[in-house]
């Protein structure tokens, strides 16, 4: 089998069209609607680089015909010693050893500072090649994750119930010294906050959602990571719109996101949600999710039909909040961290 690394950054590049068809044929396996289209993968493998981590692709050829795809994740700030790896075989060459190969190829080009494989199996989806199941069923190896995907329709609501609901939940808020202000795009100049301290707000919900047994550290956050983000969603054709809760005094206590972009237009895609630890305990996840979800009904911009979110399965009140909202489980991923030495040892055996 041929491994080609793909490195062109242009949308008009063979390789990168079919590492974007590639992509997408196998979101397309994973979810039952609105899986993300082969353009979004073009123009997210084409956007300029995020700070904290890089993707590279490998094209998987055999006898001159492209049979899947090999993706790497390094961390660039925090967890360098982990990798994230993930193989998609297409259906008709799963079966033959092509998945054992990658892992053989990724061995031996990672840098001796990684020391840990992240390794995701998909609950449900019938595409998990055979050396990454023996390897998730090694004697001692449990996830250390558990990722919730949920999918609500919202084309089902009463827009009108919901704006009522939306605004007894912010009236109820303001009566304990809270106000809700919408931004998009990252330009936050209609709300009255230091932009330094949203930002170490964000960061420390970040870091305070749950991470299970994973042995993630704290993920960075600061201006240049914040604006890259809303930088890269701009350049794929999307836009973001946030919903944030301050209390009297302006200060930042809590956050809800979303990304809606240009080619998937039946998608509204879920960022963070969450509230500071001090400001918990009055209502304001759900005000924030419901402001957001009255905006989504009301937008005249948008006319997606499905709002697509992830949680730590253990994270039970945002998950309460969540069937409330009408979302039903779609899949579940799990977060295995396979020791690199493990790995080897098992490819040796083989």
């Amino acid at each position: 089998m041929e491994i080609i690394a793909v490195t062109s950054k242009s949308p008009n590049d063979p390789l990168l069209i079919k590492v974007a068809e590639l992509l997408h044929l196998k979101d397309k396996e994973i979810k039952e609607h609105a899986p993300l289209s082969q353009e979004f993968f073009i123009l997210r493998e084409t956007a300029s680089p995020r700070p904290t981590y890089r993707r590279d692709h490998y094209l998987l050829r055999e006898n001159e015909v492209d049979i899947g795809l090999l993706g790497l994740r390094y961390h660039l700030i925090s967890d360098r010693e982990q990798l994230g790896f993930d193989v998609y075989i297409l259906p008709e060459y799963r079966g033959k050893g092509f998945a054992k190969e990658a892992l053989h190829f990724t061995m031996s080009i990672i840098p001796e500072e990684i020391k840990i494989v992240s390794m995701w199996y998909l609950q449900n989806v019938d595409r998990e090649p055979h050396v990454m199941a023996t390897i998730y069923g090694q004697k001692g190896l449990q996830p250390v994750y558990h990722e919730r995907i949920n999918i609500s329709d919202i084309s089902t609501f009463d827009a009108d119930e919901i704006r009522t609901t939306a605004r007894q939940l912010e009236e109820e808020a303001a009566a304990k010294g809270y106000r809700l202000y919408h931004a998009e795009d990252g330009n936050f100049e209609g709300v009255p906050m230091n932009f330094e301290q949203y930002v170490s707000m964000v960061g420390r919900v970040l870091n305070d959602m749950p991470s299970e047994d994973a042995s993630w550290e704290e993920e960075p956050m600061n201006e240049e990571i914040l604006n890259a983000l809303y930088t890269n969603v701009k350049e794929l054709g999307g836009m973001t719109w946030t919903v944030v809760a301050l209390n009297d005094t302006n200060e930042p206590a809590g956050l809800t996101e979303v990304f809606v972009y240009k080619s998937e237009s039946d998608l509204v895609d879920q960022g963070d949600t969450g509230v500071d630890r001090k400001h918990r305990g009055n209502g304001l996840g759900r005000a924030l999710k419901y402001a957001m979800l009255d905006k989504l009904l009301s937008d005249p911009r948008l006319d997606a039909r499905y709002w697509m979110t992830g949680n730590a399965n253990s994270n039970e009140h945002m998950l309460r909040i969540n069937t409330e909202l009408g979302y039903r489980h779609c899949y579940s991923e799990y977060d295995y961290e396979v020791p690199v030495d493990k790995i080897r040892e098992y490819l040796d055996k083989e």
